[in-house]
């Protein structure tokens, strides 16, 4: 069964830990970073991925806190170049992971970011219907900068979008995402690009948890969740636990045509042929 690993922040690297609080006065950042930024082994790290038997590495370029492991434009220094380790995290995963002979994708949170655009955190709601996302076309602007940048410089196999897409960039504008897909097949003819952009192109459908389970009744799917019930290192969670909750979505995803994306403490592959024939048709109105 061919499976990937989701890396996010944390994971024995140097990666920040930004911490986004709500208060009655509105957001607050706090950043702490972890130690021993100068010892993070990309090849280390990715030759244990390998081993274990993993087939991609989809990093988590930037999460819905909006730092950048590289130095994103637009991002000034809230970035991991600029800031914390001072290094292109991106690259060096990117790097370590052909060298390893696997593929490499990139994760990027377009439909959250709350330092540009600061929202209610995740949680506070049980439906998984996210509405304090932004919409609006500068927004959209910032984010296709964003993953333009990840196309001309470090051409992942995967383009994995998170949440949504913001509205008023699901078109064929300049900065709309039809124009930045039609850049990005140019550049990477058997690229991929997951569904959570919200529009009617999409080269395979993704479930995770318990949510969106409808999506693996598609011809091309992967089951994203973390090892446990965390999308990182949780010390209350045992490994006898992990491996309890793994069994049963390991064994449907492999008996259903699926693939498994494991948050590892955070890298995922999926190949797979379903991309429409017009670009064109791909992507449709706002509403998706």
């Amino acid at each position: 069964m061919p499976s990937g690993t989701t890396t996010p922040f944390g994971l024995r690297t140097a990666q920040p830990v930004p911490t986004m609080m709500r208060s009655t006065a509105g957001p607050t950042t706090t950043t702490s970073w972890t130690p021993g930024r100068q010892s993070f082994d990309a090849d280390a790290v990715v030759g244990e991925l390998a081993a274990a038997g993993g087939s991609y590495v989809m990093l988590t370029t930037k999460h819905h806190d909006g730092v950048c492991l590289r130095d994103a434009p637009g991002t000034g220094d809230r970035n991991t170049v600029a800031r914390g380790p001072r290094r292109d995290l991106v690259g060096e995963w990117a790097e370590a992971t052909r060298r390893a002979g696997m593929r490499f994708g990139a994760y990027y949170s377009g439909g959250l970011d709350w330092h540009a655009r600061p929202t209610d955190p995740i949680g506070l709601r049980d439906d998984w219907e996210i509405t304090e996302r932004p919409l609006d076309l500068e927004y959209a602007a910032y984010a296709a900068r964003h993953v333009r940048d990840l196309i001309t410089r470090y051409s992942p196999d995967v383009l994995w979008n998170d949440i949504n897409w913001p509205d008023a960039g699901k078109d064929f504008g300049p900065d709309g995402i039809g124009t930045v897909f039609e850049e990005y097949y140019a550049a990477k003819p058997d690229g991929l690009v997951n569904d959570r952009w919200e529009v009617p192109h999409a080269d395979y459908r993704t479930s995770e948890y318990q949510h969106l389970l409808d999506r693996e009744t598609a011809e091309q799917w992967e089951h994203c969740r973390g090892l446990g019930l965390s999308f990182g290192y949780n010390a209350a969670e045992d490994g006898g636990m992990r491996c309890r909750r793994w069994r049963r979505p390991g064994i449907s995803s492999a008996s259903c045509g699926g693939v498994v994306g494991c948050c590892w403490a955070s890298a995922r592959w999926r190949m797979g042929g379903c991309r429409s024939g017009s670009r064109r048709s791909c992507v449709g109105s706002a509403d998706g």
